[in-house]
């Protein structure tokens, strides 16, 4: 296949926010694709630092920069690219990330060889400093249910999809039921799936940067933030399709976690606590674990000690079986919650 010798067009969407150390780097790995027939839609988020002047400097004329000016966070700023897509095929990139150079042209070719795909992610390379491993998402989409079909979340990449722009217009936007609390493409890819088919290349054509990756790293009590990706899968379970009813779904839900954690508020900080542990950020556990103690007592500070341990040894290991690691406790954690339909 000549990936340049027809019109189909792709619209990568890249929001950005205070990106200047990697935006350009991001930006010419979609530019320099061996297929060239890319819209890039790039959304200055409200950026403070360079970011906006880097990339008005880019002459390219395949580049649309669109300019906002206060911070929507990263669900809005991405279905306003959605909005503004004109491509066949609509996918993403992330600021501080790279797309390896046929990334686009192999997923276009896979479209090309089944005409019923809706939904085509590659393999990602994750690397952290001098650490680099690299995903083993399932391929199939039947192997992608069996994934969903027990409670597993992490079966795709969200930035390396891309979906064809019928489907896109049938499933909608991202839901603003995620606004600021993360799981948004969880939720969008698992609409999608319910209807379409999806399949992952076993070609690692995405470089995660999770050196730069700050969303899990910072300090919060809310516990939307923490079984976001769970009322994801809850919603899909349970096959809550129009908004309205999603939306209500979801107030009742988080209401119930908050009510439940005003009561508790020592699981509240447990739950805090094991998330900080499990990215490094141990000034942020011991804050926690001191919180814990005036909640809930020694006792149950040592046991949240005890748990927190072998999570604090995943520091040690290469990003990749970190990941791993992470996913099955997880799994562990919530599966039986998920399998019961309650939280």
């Amino acid at each position: 296949m000549n990936p340049n010798a027809h019109q189909t067009l792709v619209s990568v969407i890249i929001p950005f926010f205070n990106a200047e150390n990697s935006l350009l780097g991001a930006v010419n790995s979609i530019l320099n694709q061996s297929f060239q027939h890319v819209e890039v839609i790039l959304i200055d988020d409200g950026s403070e630092d360079q970011s906006s002047r880097i990339a008005e400097r880019l002459e390219d004329p395949r580049i649309r920069l669109v300019k906002l000016e206060q911070n929507h966070g990263y669900l809005k700023a991405v279905n306003i690219g959605l909005g503004l897509a004109k491509g066949d095929f609509i996918t993403f990139q992330d600021a501080d990330d790279l797309s390896l150079p046929l990334r686009l042209e192999k997923q276009l070719i896979a479209f090309e060889q089944n005409p019923d795909i809706a939904a085509v992610g590659t393999q990602c390379i994750f690397q952290e400093k001098n650490k680099q491993s690299t995903s083993s998402y399932p391929a199939s989409y039947d192997n992608i249910l069996r994934f969903v079909d027990r409670g597993e979340n992490a079966f795709f990449c969200g930035a390396t999809l891309m979906v064809r722009r019928n489907v896109v217009e049938k499933v909608g936007a991202y839901s603003e039921i995620f606004d600021r609390i993360g799981a948004e493409d969880l939720d969008w890819v698992l609409r999608i799936i319910s209807n379409h088919t999806m399949v992952n290349l076993a070609d690692a054509l995405y470089i995660y940067d999770q050196t730069q990756d700050s969303v899990s790293r910072g300090m919060s009590l809310d516990p939307a933030k923490y079984f976001s990706a769970q009322l994801a899968m809850l919603l899909y379970k349970n096959q809550v399709v129009s908004e309205s009813k999603r939306k209500v779904y979801a107030e009742k839900y988080f209401e119930e976690l908050r009510e439940r954690m005003r009561n508790s508020p020592g699981e509240m900080y447990r739950i805090a606590g094991l998330a900080q542990v499990v990215n490094g950020n141990f000034s942020n556990a011991r804050r926690c674990y001191r919180e814990i103690v005036k909640e809930s007592g020694y006792i149950a500070a040592l046991v949240f000690m005890i748990y927190a341990l072998p999570f604090a040894l995943l520091s040690t290991l290469r990003c990749g079986t970190r990941k791993k690691v992470m996913r099955l406790a997880k799994f562990l954690m919530f599966r039986a919650r998920f399998i019961r339909g309650g939280w």
